[in-house]
């Protein structure tokens, strides 16, 4: 009925008259049952079989039909000899008409359902029967075992279980602050063997569950290195009854530190009990503090220089008495060279600081690269002129957008080409272009000047890194600005590569992954 019911719904919707007639053919020939549309007043209006049946007969009259979706009755009838039931259900016809449909059912297809039910209901009454049955038997042989036991009393059985609970507590506890320490942990009792490791401990020193096994603590042939290591630090600790630690470096280029500590009993005082290992990986933190080293260095060396030459020309303007004003002028201009150089170095130093901080590294966008480059060529072709150099580029709108923000493409861009035109002879050629595919768009930069060679390409991204062994001032420069340009290209989520050949000139590439959105090209 409420398959009917929900087909005259989409009949209606599609916006034509219904037909109940063929309606009422269409849907006896779906569901095969005989289907009749009445009034609510009691009157057919169309029927399946059109004539030689009699009429379904109602109990009481359809207009006691209260609203839709509500089963008015259900009928027993003789049709042909053969019993039928039939069932009336409301339907909406138009938003202001309803209307019944009537489907006939015949008698016997109901008893075959009923007895599929009684059959299915006996089945699973006869498997509840014997599982009960069943359970009843074990809950005997339970009981009767129960009661051979002796008996504890239940004061002493509370007890015991509350202290079970609360080792087994102490013991999960334990196992999981163990398994989450960051340190590898392991414990030698008296006679050198491993009593305790802790996963971390396992998979830094590559040690073996096997260890745990006395037939197996004698064997060497599956130790590694770094355990090897580690117990000579606790042997040698127990020997002496002090503490010990110091770096481990690994074949692989790992860095482990490791600390023993002597352990005495709790409870038995001045009772030797074993030896407390810890284990670190700190490569990270030792390649860290080595970089911080060498950045304080540098920075010393390099604040110093141009400090030196100021303090230097300052004391001689002050006895400017014995000089003459070309003097007086060179000094001046070597004041103002050096502070100026001074200033960009600290500018340079807080970029990095602020880059590394990643300040503002939630407000990028899609922007597209070249409308953030192309203005800084005309700067780039007066900087190239005063060097008697050809500066050149090929920027094609390409349509397409990278996330970044156009301050930091400017700078990366501008420190490239500035490095290219400053490392590059008189009379050279410096060229900047761009190119994109489905993945990257890609910056290129191109010289023709000193190169390097292939032992100082892998340092060219350092800090303070020049590619003047001498570290003379004769092109200036403070050794920071390819620093930054990673720095900012690794912000932007880009690469930077770089390839040259000494006294053949340089190229440097920087991609950047494209977005989805696509910049509109102008014409």
């Amino acid at each position: 009925m409420r398959f009917a019911d929900s087909y005259l719904t989409e009949e209606r919707s599609s916006g034509k008259p219904l037909g109940l007639n063929k309606e009422a053919a269409k849907l006896a020939s779906l569901t095969g049952n005989r289907t009749c549309f009445f009034s609510s007043s009691g009157e057919m209006l169309a029927d399946s079989i059109p004539t030689g049946q009699d009429k379904p007969a109602l109990y009481f009259p359809l207009s006691r039909i209260r609203g839709p979706k509500e089963l008015v009755t259900s009928s027993v009838s003789n049709q042909d000899g053969r019993y039928v039931v039939n069932e009336f259900y409301p339907i909406q016809l138009t938003s202001f008409t309803t209307a019944v449909l009537c489907m006939t059912v015949p008698l016997d297809a109901l008893w075959k359902i009923h007895i599929i039910q009684f059959v299915m209901i006996g089945t699973g009454a006869a498997f509840f029967l014997a599982s009960l049955i069943l359970w009843k038997n074990r809950k005997d042989t339970q009981t009767a075992r129960e009661n051979e036991k002796p008996r504890l009393n239940p004061s002493v059985r509370n007890h015991i279980d509350q202290m079970k609970y609360y080792y087994n507590e102490r013991i999960n506890l334990l196992s999981t602050v163990l398994t989450n320490t960051e340190s590898g942990i392991l414990f030698f009792d008296a006679d050198g063997f491993v009593l305790l490791m802790n996963p971390k401990a396992q998979h830094l020193t590559g040690a073996k569950s096997s260890l745990f096994f006395p037939k197996h603590r004698a064997s060497s042939d599956w130790v590694s290195p770094v355990f090897s290591h580690v117990q000579a630090m606790a042997r040698e600790s127990m020997q002496q009854k002090k503490p010990q630690k110091e770096d481990l470096p690994t074949a692989d280029g790992r860095i482990f530190f490791i600390r023993t500590t002597v352990v005495y009993s709790k409870y038995v005082p001045y009772t030797f009990s074993g030896i407390q290992v810890f284990i670190t990986d700190v490569t990270e933190k030792r390649r860290m503090e080595r970089i911080r080293d060498e950045f304080v260095s540098n920075v010393s060396h390099e604040l110093r220089t141009p400090l030196t030459l100021i303090c230097g020309f300052t004391e001689t303007l002050q006895n400017r008495q014995d000089l003459d004003d070309e003097d007086c002028q060179h000094a001046l201009e070597i004041i103002g060279i050096e502070s100026n150089r001074l200033r960009h170095m600290i500018s340079q130093l807080l970029d990095l600081s602020h880059m590394e901080s990643r300040i503002d590294a939630g407000h990028l966008s899609p922007v597209d690269p070249i409308e953030a480059v192309e203005p800084l060529c005309a700067s780039f072709i007066v900087l190239a002129e005063k060097k008697n150099i050809t500066f050149s580029s090929s920027l094609p709108h390409l349509g397409r957008k990278i996330f970044g923000d156009k301050t930091s493409l400017a700078q990366i861009v501008t420190n490239l080409c500035e490095n290219a035109i400053k490392y590059t002879q008189d009379g050279g050629k410096v060229t900047l272009s761009a190119q994109a595919n489905d993945r990257d768009f890609i910056f290129q930069v191109k010289d023709n000047g000193i190169g390097m060679d292939q032992s100082e390409i892998p340092h060219v991204f350092e800090r303070f890194y020049r590619v003047e062994k001498s570290r003379n001032t004769k092109r200036g420069g403070s050794g920071l600005g390819l620093a930054i340009t990673k720095e900012l290209v690794d912000e932007l989520g880009g690469r930077i590569s770089v390839y040259s050949k000494l006294n053949e000139g340089s190229t440097f590439t920087v991609r950047f992954p494209v977005t989805e959105e696509k910049a509109q090209p102008e014409e």
